[in-house]
């Protein structure tokens, strides 16, 4: 690389430092709405998230430690419901 040159003859600003970044993120949402008569109701829903993560350090040998999140992630949900309504017939 090549930088400027001070007063006395060094070469100065010079650093250069790209690093590679990585992130890759994977994720999807189901939901399903059951109508299963006037009274009753169902749903249902999945959620899927695969993350990928590297941050590297700003400098080449570390920022004292100070770099986070690195890594990689993996996240599942799911859950249902159903609904019931009920009514007292009048009289």
């Amino acid at each position: 690389m090549t930088g400027q040159l001070s007063s006395t003859g060094q070469t100065i600003s010079n650093f250069l430092y790209n690093p590679v970044l990585l992130r890759q993120n994977d994720q999807f949402d189901v939901k399903v709405n059951q109508r299963l008569s006037d009274n009753n109701q169902f749903f249902a829903r999945y959620s899927f998230e695969r993350s990928q993560q590297f941050l590297p350090a700003s400098l080449p040998h570390g920022d004292a430690g100070a770099t986070t999140g690195n890594g990689n992630g993996l996240i599942r949900r799911a859950s249902r419901s159903t609904t019931r309504t009920f009514s007292i017939p009048a009289g």
